[in-house]
């Protein structure tokens, strides 16, 4: 009896001890659950959920980065919308009109200035010129270099009083930009990055397909303003997708590899000029190309930093479980429970640091960070597309000068690309050697006329540095509570660069001195470089002096 009661006794001891046991491990994998729903702190922390990378994440870049080729593509296609011809022929039957052929004229520029003597004789009134403004309308002929080569210029007679129309155009592409370039953020805020995009795509498409049958110069003009607010909303809203599925750690290095993507535009515009010539025709291509990458979007998930913010969570724990599984990291209930818990704190957080457009205006340091951010960015886009659109004026082939400048971007992207992988927050003083080096060889193309044009690719050159380098070093500056705001403002001095750069074609046929649309171009990069040096080498902090600063840092 006794024997029974001493095993019953054990029994119950081992029972107790079993019992013990996983209590403990229950309370362990509590804790366990505990830390890992505390360990989702940031963004990071979600997409790394998600793998780090994974197949998505490949997709995903290239989905997005394809938009930036059709970009590259509408920014230079006006080279050829306004392609001076080499001479113009009237075939008017007046007597009182000269019948000979336009004389070739060198503005200091190249020998390729047709465009440049027909605006000097109308602005300056040279009566060293034939008079061919009164040469009756619809008898004016067009030559080329190539035959087979037309224009806008040659299908709507922008020339003589008409002149100034071809720039304006291009101008106005511009305007539409800068207007729309805070909009689109404000859009996207609101009713997320993939929906804005799609519909900027569809709208540069539309509009795309209806320039290739315009024949109204009005009706062209509002096409190209349209085709520049959607520009930007593309621009903005794909790389805004782009950060924010990529965790912090590796948005310096993915931002600069999605850079390749601009030249590669760039050449392809060149290889379509350059067996095509009619500018309807490039037109065609560009237009089937921005339909195509439309089909990319759809490959394209919502920002799920985006939906967590906004309080979506239903929608941000679908797409995160479609693309766990899909790059073969399945999740579990803890890490949708931790997701869950993630959004509340993120959309808690966003509506106690929500910021306005001009915020960055307010604090005195963040003031004058911003503005000079806005010198670099314009200087910048002007002196890229101020010497892009001077290579009518530069070359006696367009196409394969744009070709071979494209191919030359590669070299300062490759640079650049390096210099993000192994420089965490100085870029300050490689941003400054770019600007240094552009000045130097824009001012050395226009003191030297026979070298002009292989010197004006290579400032062109390294402004594309500058470009690589300039908006990731925004990003590091300005906190996170007005980078919105701050990248707001910059763009529109951005986009103010690209609206001036066209009237550097105008202006020379206005100065005397060859190579002054050069010259300009070098000292507004000098400015670019000495603005850089004045901004500090790492993240901006605030005097904090007042309440909203307090509240949002």
């Amino acid at each position: 009896m006794s024997d029974l009661s001493e095993k019953s006794l054990d029994a119950l001891q081992a029972g107790v001890k079993k019992l013990h046991r996983t209590a403990e491990g229950a309370t362990s994998s509590t804790r366990s659950r505990k830390c890992h729903s505390k360990a989702l702190k940031t963004s990071a922390d979600v997409l790394s959920l998600l793998g780090d990378p994974g197949r998505f994440h490949y997709m995903q870049f290239f989905a997005l980065c394809l938009q930036f080729t059709s970009l590259a593509m509408s920014d230079l296609i006006p080279i050829f919308y306004n392609l001076s011809p080499q001479s113009v022929v009237c075939r008017d039957d007046d007597p009182d009109n000269d019948h000979s052929t336009w004389p070739e004229h060198d503005a200091g520029m190249g020998s390729n200035a047709s465009q440049l003597i027909m605006e000097k004789f109308v602005f300056r009134n040279d009566t060293s010129l034939p008079n061919y403004c009164r040469c009756r309308e619809g008898a004016l002929t067009y030559i080329y270099r190539d035959n087979r080569t037309t224009s806008l210029i040659s299908e709507m007679n922008l020339v003589c009083e008409k002149a100034p129309l071809a720039s304006l155009a291009t101008t106005l592409y511009y305007v539409g930009s800068a207007l729309a370039g805070p909009f689109m953020g404000l859009l996207s805020d609101r009713h997320g990055r993939r929906p804005v995009l799609l519909l900027c795509c569809l709208a540069l498409s539309i509009v795309n397909i209806a320039t290739i049958f315009v024949t109204n110069y009005i009706l062209y003009v509002l096409l190209q303003c349209l085709s520049g607010i959607t520009r930007v909303g593309i621009y903005s809203t794909t790389f805004i997708l782009l950060m924010e599925w990529t965790p912090t750690l590796r948005r310096t290095v993915v931002a600069a590899a999605s850079e390749f993507f601009f030249p590669a535009g760039v050449m392809a515009l060149a290889v379509c000029a350059y067996y095509l010539h009619q500018w309807r025709h490039i037109q065609i291509a560009l237009a089937a190309s921005n339909s195509v990458f439309i089909l990319n979007i759809w490959f394209a998930q919502e920002s799920v930093v985006w939906l967590l913010a906004n309080g979506k969570t239903c929608a941000a724990n679908e797409t995160i479980h479609k693309i766990a599984k899909f790059n073969g990291k399945p999740l579990n209930s803890e890490d949708l429970e931790s997701v869950d818990s993630f959004a509340v704190a993120e959309a808690e957080a966003l509506t106690e640091s929500q910021s306005g457009i001009f915020d960055c205006l307010r604090d005195p340091e963040i003031r004058r960070i911003t503005l000079l951010i806005s010198v670099v960015w314009f200087a910048a886009k002007f002196g890229y597309s101020g010497l892009s659109y001077l290579i009518d004026t530069l070359s006696s082939n367009v196409a394969v000068d744009l070709l071979i400048g494209g191919s030359l971007e590669l070299i300062p992207w490759a640079i650049t690309f390096a210099i993000s992988a192994n420089l965490s927050s100085d870029k300050k003083y490689p941003i400054s050697g770019f600007f240094a080096m552009a000045a130097v060889l824009a001012i050395a193309a226009g003191a030297i006329p026979s070298w002009s044009r292989l010197l004006a690719l290579s400032s062109r050159m390294t402004i594309v540095g500058c470009l690589s380098l300039m908006f990731m070093h925004a990003a590091e500056l300005l906190p996170t509570a007005v980078r919105s705001s701050g990248f707001g403002v910059a763009m529109f001095f951005f986009m103010v660069g690209g609206m001036v750069s066209p009237q550097l074609v105008l202006l020379a046929s206005f100065v005397a001195i060859p190579g002054i649309p050069v010259f300009i171009v070098g000292g507004v990069s000098l400015l670019g470089a000495l603005a850089v040096l004045a901004l500090p080498l790492g993240p901006v902090e605030t005097t904090k002096t007042t309440t909203l600063y307090r509240r949002l840092e």
